[in-house]
């Protein structure tokens, strides 16, 4: 890894001509909860990569903070780099942001800097992922069992009422070795074990557009029979519908994670058959509310695992849902009312987090 001072001086030079997401404010001293006017009040948001994915995220940040009156500053590589996304990381503590949310990509890499930003007098709030032996105070994100299964048990119920009882699946991983995708490959491999479905994976997907387009368009040379593809990451499904939109007779069936719009419209077109929405609009709202409940009303922080679940969506739910999340601001509408009504207060212990690591990541 490079020098941080070296990365941070670059990553600084990055975020000012390439990412600045802003609400900016300047960092305050005497941070007290329940003492802060909301105007005064900054917290950082680092997200892994720029992407569809993460737009909906910082989006939903800078919504939560016009809502509240605080002010969020949101920085992101616009590729995956690891070494990047931690120089901008080690920036915002640098500045004295108040409070700092973090999609930490690899999640063990970023045990030591939360960690020393916790011990610095900046709390954290991770989301999407989370290192289990960090001392952030929180983790808002999903289990990667929980929706394999959904998703898994949803697939092959849809594969009944098609009358596939066998054939050929492919199952890919974006990233390898990340705790929540592994465990959603490993549920919907567990689920068609005893099956007429010959299971092959999971491979590496890749964690760019270009290599995740690559990787379907090969495997389909490859096992031009195949069933059914499986994607594990939000890259997935819309790269299938791309490569399904320009290849006459590839005419397998494709599920995915999350409600980008590309996977939304392949499943209303019929080249996609079902995607699980973990709800990231909510990572970043939820985040901005939790720190601006407890720097300006008081509350306690958050601490645990705030699941806020997933949703299956498939040709009969795909119109509603591909409404609100076209839609800004039918988007924001929706998921502001669903705050008020089933989070309405965030200063509590949550699910312990140790729950998540007995499925999410077995010994």
């Amino acid at each position: 890894m490079k020098p941080l001072r070296f990365v941070a001086l670059v990553a600084a030079v990055l975020i000012i001509l390439s990412v600045p997401f802003a609400f900016a404010g300047a960092p305050k001293e005497g941070k007290e909860k329940g003492k802060m006017k909301p105007s005064d009040v900054t917290i950082g948001m680092s997200l892994f990569m720029a992407m569809p994915f993460t737009e909906t995220i910082r989006m939903a940040a800078e919504a939560a903070a016009e809502d509240f009156g605080c002010n969020v500053e949101v920085v992101a590589p616009a590729t995956y780099d690891p070494d990047q996304q931690l120089a901008q990381f080690e920036s915002l503590v640098a500045k004295r942001v108040d409070g700092i949310l973090v999609q930490p990509v690899p999640e063990d890499f970023f045990t030591v800097p939360i960690n020393r930003a916790v011990d610095s007098g900046i709390p954290v709030i991770t989301f999407d992922i989370t290192p289990f032996d960090s001392k952030a105070t929180a983790f808002l994100g999903p289990s990667g069992t929980v929706s394999g299964g959904k998703l898994a048990d949803a697939t092959l119920k849809l594969l009944k009422e098609m009358g596939h009882t066998s054939g050929k699946v492919i199952v890919a991983i974006g990233l390898p070795g990340d705790v929540i995708l592994e465990a959603r490959a490993r549920s919907f491999l567990d689920a068609f074990k005893g099956t007429g479905f010959t299971v092959l994976g999971p491979f590496d997907s890749g964690t760019e557009q270009a290599d995740t387009y690559a990787f379907w368009e090969s495997t389909y040379a490859a096992h031009p029979d195949m069933l059914l593809a499986v994607g594990t990451t939000a890259l997935d499904l819309p790269n299938i519908y791309k490569f399904k939109l320009k290849t006459p007779g590839a005419d397998f069936l494709a599920v995915g994670w999350d409600e980008e719009i590309e996977a939304l419209q392949a499943i209303k077109e019929g080249y996609g058959l079902a995607t699980c929405g973990e709800h990231p609009y909510l990572y970043g709202y939820l985040g901005v509310k939790a720190f601006f409940d407890h720097f300006v009303k008081g509350e306690p922080l958050p601490q645990g695992w705030i699941y806020h679940g997933g949703e299956i969506v498939t040709k009969d739910n795909v119109d509603e849902i591909l409404a609100r999340e076209s839609n800004p601001q039918k988007q924001h509408e929706w998921y502001k009312e669903y705050v008020k009504k089933n989070f309405p207060t965030l200063g509590k212990m949550w699910e312990p987090l140790e729950n998540l690591k007995k499925m999410d990541k077995p010994q």
